[in-house]
């Protein structure tokens, strides 16, 4: 009986010390490098400079692009509220998951000149939050990646209306315009890469992702992409804001871009990563939702 007794509480000692092992070993996996990914992401932002903005490149971005007459009614009214479903990347809890929706909306419902006081503001209340260590981690440095990127688009649009001369003094001024543009882009390039980058990282282990090593599942994809998806969707915004003001010469404007190809042909081949994370058969239609929403209709996003 002794003898019985003494190997049962050795396989139990050896069944946890196995466990507690490989729980280790999965947590270790988990860990990210973000000053390794904050390098990554600010070669990526850096390719923002060296975009070309100019009525000499308009139908190089202009075939991105479907267009309208201009609305001849420009007071028509416009709704109160705009519902979109989204969809968050999986790892989040039911906690984290209403921070994140939360976050993303106050985000597209921003004016351009408050974001970076809604950061801010964001970061004070998750790191005075009971969440946890690797949730705070993760949302500063989505916090920190969409800053940047708000920053390096804001110095773009302001540099087009100093360095205006002559005909083009009014294209200046319409590129700076501020708006709710940037907060909107960002938040739908975040939401799309996100949720793209957790479905690539789940689906193997061979995803390269900077920083990230062995956490290439989907909480490594998902963190990656919403970083990178939220420079592309920088980048979108900086491209329709261009193609409507150069527009604004003739009778038509932009309505709708056709993300998937603008992401193959302009975004992917400027990612100094080269990370192509999935992009949903409906993210076309997300984007161009969010950014065809008046400034003064409010959007809410559902799960």
């Amino acid at each position: 009986m002794k003898k019985l007794f003494f190997i049962t509480v050795m396989l139990i000692g050896i069944f946890y010390s196995c466990s507690k092992d490989e729980f280790t070993e999965s947590k270790s996996e988990n860990k990210i490098d973000y000053f390794t990914l904050n390098k990554s992401v600010d070669k990526q932002i850096s390719t923002l400079r060296t975009l070309t903005v100019n009525s000499n490149v308009e139908e190089n971005y202009l075939k991105y692009f479907k267009t309208k007459p201009k609305s001849l009614n420009a007071n028509k009214s416009t709704q109160h509220e705009t519902t979109i479903k989204i969809t968050l990347a999986p790892h989040y809890n039911q906690e984290e998951s209403q921070f994140m929706l939360s976050f993303y909306q106050d985000l597209a419902n921003c004016y351009d000149n408050k974001i970076i006081e809604l950061l801010n503001s964001k970061r004070i209340s998750v790191n005075n939050s009971n969440f946890s260590l690797d949730f705070k981690n993760e949302a500063n440095f989505i916090f920190s990646t969409i800053e940047k990127t708000t920053n390096e688009i804001g110095a773009i649009l302001n540099k087009s209306q100093t360095s205006k001369t002559g005909k083009a003094a009014g294209f200046g001024d319409c590129f700076a315009t501020k708006g709710k543009g940037i907060g909107r882009a960002v938040a739908t390039g975040a939401l799309v890469g996100a949720a793209g980058g957790a479905m690539v990282g789940a689906a193997g282990g061979t995803v390269a992702l900077p920083g990230i090593g062995t956490a290439s599942g989907a909480i490594g994809g998902a963190v990656f992409g919403a970083a990178k998806g939220a420079v592309s969707g920088g980048l979108v915004e900086l491209t329709w804001a261009f193609i409507d003001c150069a527009m604004e010469r003739s009778t038509l404007e932009a309505e709708y871009i056709y993300f998937d190809d603008f992401y193959i042909e302009i975004i992917a081949p400027n990612d100094p990563d080269q990370f192509n994370f999935y992009i949903f058969e409906n993210s076309d239609n997300l984007i161009n939702t969010v950014l065809n929403t008046s400034d003064e209709t409010l959007i809410r996003f559902i799960e």
